[in-house]
């Protein structure tokens, strides 16, 4: 790793190449996360989008270390850090590729003003050099960045898994499992893990302070964190995303609020509007700028997947930790278990499909199979019968048939 200052280095670049060696120091020995592999880092522009706190710069760390071990080569910077925006863009992409360097990393992307013309710019204009950009706003990666389209590759990274979790608690490997295995060989897989570990204590562990990979820094100041994410959403990321004023935010967090204290959100446009007096067209805007940034997920008809309509069926807060910070009594209710629940089963499994609500049960897949989640002494008559379907319980060990223990589709990844 470079540590002193050769004679053909610009001295404008040394404190990057410094910011990189000092942060690279932090993802010692920190397992690769489930993306990792299937990221083809050889495209020349690669784009990794996620939720602000769910490790997208460790990844890219660990991928400089890996390959290169040299900021002079492959060189990382953070859009919104001080010395990148007194330099600017264009001018520590010059320096750098004169300078012999042939990957550069841009983090925060998105807090960059007009990113995609300055990423478009350099693409062409450093045909040689490979590019990797990674941001925390869907809307602001995904509608700027149209013109790179045939350009550029998207990578989107989840918080950890249930089944990552276990595995970085443990300090063991464990294997994920597709959807089709989960729901077929639940019996054999859940009987395995059952006897290897007491499944329900970590399970409840994950649902408060186990999404996010810095747990394992400091578990006592997790809270503080997550309440860090979420003040840098609403003043950072969605501001530099979406024109909005201050009294918006003020709203937005109103909202996140009440979705996080409610039950497995219904969404009444109009009565959700009443409550926080602004109007409906205001409210759907909301909900795009949380649904971009990260926030919440929306859930829709399975009428409407392929007709676009503005109000989603069901709203979820994008994982269950964030419930628990803004509505600690939630595991205490009945009904906070049930949104505890419907969430962890939501978030695990829009990673590897999509997802709607259903008019007989809590969801259903593209493949009309209906999906019930609850406690352990929920019975079967949501479920069509005639439609494949599952009850996904909690506070069970092992199932049978089509009775499937909830923390299994923590495995899916």
């Amino acid at each position: 790793m470079y540590t002193m200052i050769d004679t053909f280095l610009t001295i404008m670049l040394i404190p990057l190449y410094e910011i990189q060696n000092r942060i690279s120091q932090s993802i010692h020995d920190l397992p690769r996360r489930y993306l990792y592999d299937s990221i083809n880092f050889d495209q020349r522009l690669v784009g990794l989008i996620g939720a602000r706190g769910v490790g997208k710069t460790t990844i890219l760390l660990q991928y400089l270390k890996a390959e290169f071990n040299n900021p002079a080569v492959a060189l990382y910077i953070s859009a919104d850090h001080i010395h990148v925006e007194a330099m600017g863009i264009m001018e520590i992409v010059a320096e750098h590729h004169r300078n012999g360097g042939n990957v550069l990393v841009i983090d925060e992307i998105h807090k960059l003003d007009k990113w995609a013309q300055i990423v478009k710019t350099i693409y062409d204009t450093y045909p040689e050099m490979r590019f990797i950009i990674s941001g925390s706003s869907a809307f602001r990666i995904k509608t700027q960045g149209y013109d790179l389209s045939r350009r550029m590759v998207y990578y989107h990274l989840s918080g950890l898994s249930f089944r990552e979790f276990i595995s970085l608690k443990k300090k063991i490997s464990l294997p994920s499992y597709s959807l089709d295995d989960i729901l077929m060989k639940h019996r054999e897989i859940s009987a395995d893990l059952s006897s290897r570990f007491n499944i329900h204590p970590l399970f409840r562990e994950y649902l408060v302070s186990g999404y996010y990979p810095f747990w394992q820094e400091d578990i006592a100041h997790y809270p503080q964190k997550i309440e860090n994410i979420i003040q840098k959403i609403f003043y950072e990321d969605i501001p530099s995303a979406f024109p909005i004023k201050y009294d918006a935010i003020r709203q937005l967090k109103r909202l996140l609020y009440m979705i996080a204290t409610s039950d497995p959100f219904q969404v009444n446009i109009s009565k959700l509007a009443n409550e926080l007096h602004i109007a409906r067209e205001s409210l759907y805007q909301y909900l795009d700028f949380l649904d971009q940034s990260f926030v919440i997920n929306r859930l829709w008809k399975p009428s409407t997947r392929k007709a676009y309509q503005r109000k989603p069926e069901k709203l979820f807060l994008q994982n269950t930790n964030i419930i628990s910070y803004l509505n600690p009594q939630a595991k205490h209710s009945k009904s906070g278990k049930g949104t505890l629940r419907e969430t962890f089963f939501v978030t695990q499994f829009l990673t590897k499909s999509p997802l709607f609500s259903s008019h007989f049960a809590d969801f259903e897949d593209d493949n009309h199979r209906q999906y019930e989640i609850d406690g352990k002494s929920k019975s079967q008559t949501q479920l069509d019968p005639n439609k494949s379907g599952y009850l996904f319980l909690d506070d069970i060990s092992t199932g049978h048939q089509n009775i499937i223990p909830l923390y299994l589709i923590g495995f899916l990844y």
